[in-house]
């Protein structure tokens, strides 16, 4: 949710079903205009809340100065004025973040532990040998900076066309984009995912006829597993405004408005993955 757009913006949510309230909205704009200038951001943005048990939940904000997939700095905050600096997660603490199960506290610095499942390993007379489970250690902080890092990575979502890749690859915002019309909003494959991409260029290349390296770089929404069961596409307000849902990660809304360059993205929810898509999907 770009911050130059706020109130606007805040007012698009609605049609998701969420909302933030006056004294949030307020907070939020003016003390992440703040930030925007102290970090001397080119754009910055306002990405979601994440509940806790108490009533100090996460707000969540990314900005960036040059390039905007590569050089995205992510903060988080408590009361919405004072906002730090999220820790980089790495591949473990992502491994035992997916294995917590419990809500987020309130408290960055609380240390949790968390069981990761036994090993099992085939000895040479070929008898499975189980190992006891393992316990680690797992800070709150980096807890929320791999649950939002995860989010991202699969549930954040452009419309096609809105990031463009020059030759010199600073990936920008494209000032020609003029949003997408009804017949290419409800179609997943003109959705791309707002991170650098894990397919090889070729694989969009040969999906699309109308292919275009500069605008098609990204990894689409019809390739994420399930396939084609892992969003869900509504219409709001006479067919005006699309919205995509994340079946994966509850909370996590898309909107787009037709034949516009509005677009944003938000998440609103407890921050843990849900397990049973397959099971939802079953019979779609």
């Amino acid at each position: 949710m770009d911050v130059g757009k706020f109130k606007y913006l805040s007012n698009l949510m609605s049609y998701s079903g969420f909302c933030l309230n006056p004294e949030e909205m307020l907070l939020i704009e003016n003390s992440l205009i703040i930030l925007k200038h102290e970090q001397k951001f080119e754009k910055i943005f306002f990405w979601g809340k994440i509940h806790t048990t108490t009533s100090h939940d996460y707000y969540i904000a990314f900005g960036y100065k040059k390039d905007c997939l590569r050089d995205r700095r992510f903060f988080y905050s408590q009361d919405a004025i004072e906002w730090n600096s999220l820790p980089k997660p790495d591949q473990s603490v992502l491994e035992t973040t997916l294995m917590c199960n419990e809500m987020f506290n309130g408290d960055p610095g609380l240390v949790l532990d968390v069981k990761r499942p036994p090993k099992f390993i085939a000895e040479d007379d070929l008898i499975i040998q189980g190992h006891e489970r393992v316990i680690n250690k797992l800070k709150e902080e980096q807890r929320l900076a791999c649950v939002v890092k995860l989010i991202s990575d699969s549930a954040m979502l452009v419309p096609r066309g809105a990031l463009y890749n020059p030759v010199n690859g600073i990936v920008t915002f494209n000032p020609t984009f003029t949003g997408l019309n009804r017949n290419e909003a409800i179609e997943l494959k003109n959705y791309q995912i707002y991170r650098e991409p894990e397919m090889k260029y070729n694989y969009n290349l040969l999906k699309r006829q109308n292919y275009n390296y500069s605008t098609d770089f990204l990894d689409t929404l019809d390739a994420i597993i399930p396939v084609n069961k892992s969003f869900s596409v509504t219409w709001e307000r006479d067919e005006e405004i699309v919205v995509v849902r994340s079946l994966h990660w509850l909370g996590a809304a898309f909107l787009h408005e037709i034949n516009e360059p509005c677009h944003m993205f938000f998440y609103m929810g407890d921050g843990k993955l849900n397990h049973d898509v397959l099971f939802m999907t079953a019979n779609m």
